[in-house]
């Protein structure tokens, strides 16, 4: 049984890591992959990187394409620029500064293809400079259970640990939001798995997230990525409204907002936009002593409920110490 996969890879300035990247892809033991990279302007040598890898997977050329925007256009575009140009039946994205391991597109398609799914996710490696820890994900029953535990942050938001069935982009005009470049990947995870009805976890780790990066979207709670986050609630609103979700995943999306409220209070770099955060949804305070929520952010939360003071000492404090164990695990 044989299906074809899209693989979907951006690119923008990842030469450190594009070769190591570009060799897990080729090497796949599965043979009936598509590979859509796309280049957003890269300004260093990662394209030129990637094709001196192809040439040593002949065999993988005319599976390969590399599309180039004419300007750069964020992630959230060159990941919508990918599933554009996919055919498969199924398809997975890579980040260009991650690698996988070389059975996980047969792992995964082998049970998309036999459980006939619409999404297969499996577990993942976050890779230090030095230190490699595995995170197992909450296995689920149903594609709406899934959806709720990403939701309760309990098991991670990322499509690169998820096979999906393509027909649910294209059925459901699903697509990524341009500009939306912080948490893009939940803006589109939280409605392929509303409309999907099959799904399975394997309980395996084949994806390595790369924590070294230090220019990761992800590392870096920007101004913009702020802002990010805050638009990615108000589609949200939109779309949970439009579409009358049930009370688990109303109860479980509350939760999801008061970790973006407590997220960007706690990333705050100044009193100014700590009192400005403290501010939000002040109609799910109630929510805050039963959400499902880790114990940092739900002392951050209780905290600035009292006094955004109190909550702007408790993550100056924790600050300083998330960064001294990230500098202890990279070094």
């Amino acid at each position: 049984m044989i299906g074809l996969v899209s693989i979907l890879v951006p690119i923008y300035n990842v030469e450190k890591y594009m070769t190591r990247c570009a060799h897990s892809l080729f090497s796949q033991t599965y043979s009936e992959i598509e590979y859509i990279f796309v280049d957003d302007c890269s300004p260093d040598k990662s394209v030129e990187l990637l094709k001196k890898v192809l040439e040593f997977y002949p065999n993988r050329k005319q599976s390969v394409h590399i599309l180039t925007h004419d300007r750069n256009r964020g992630l959230a575009v060159s990941r919508q620029t990918a599933i554009n140009a996919a055919s498969g039946l199924y398809v997975l994205t890579v980040d260009s500064d991650d690698w996988i391991e070389e059975n996980m597109v047969e792992t995964l398609m082998y049970s998309a293809l036999q459980n006939d799914c619409d999404v297969v996710s499996c577990d993942y490696f976050v890779e230090y400079k030095k230190r490699t820890i595995v995170r197992k994900q909450i296995p689920y029953s149903t594609p709406k259970e899934y959806m709720i535990s990403i939701l309760l942050g309990k098991n991670h938001g990322g499509t690169w640990i998820k096979l999906f069935r393509r027909s649910l982009f294209t059925e459901y005009n699903i697509t990524y939001w341009a500009g939306l470049n912080m948490l893009e990947d939940v803006s589109v995870v939280f409605r392929l798995l509303f409309y999907a009805h099959t799904g399975c976890h394997i309980s395996t780790p084949f994806y390595h997230y790369n924590q070294t990066n230090q220019n990761s979207y992800c590392t870096v709670l920007s101004v913009s990525s702020q802002k990010n986050m805050l638009d990615l609630v108000a589609y949200m609103d939109d779309f949970y409204q439009n579409n009358s979700p049930d009370k688990d995943v109303l109860y479980a999306y509350i939760s999801f907002k008061l970790s973006i409220k407590a997220s960007l209070i706690y990333h705050s770099d100044n009193y100014s936009d700590l009192k400005k955060y403290t501010s939000l949804y002040p109609d799910l305070s109630i929510y805050i002593s039963k959400a499902s929520l880790s114990p940092l952010y739900r002392l951050v939360l209780l905290s600035s409920v009292l006094h955004p003071a109190l909550s702007y000492v408790i993550c100056c404090v924790t600050n300083k110490l998330k960064s001294l164990r990230n500098r202890i695990y990279n070094r």
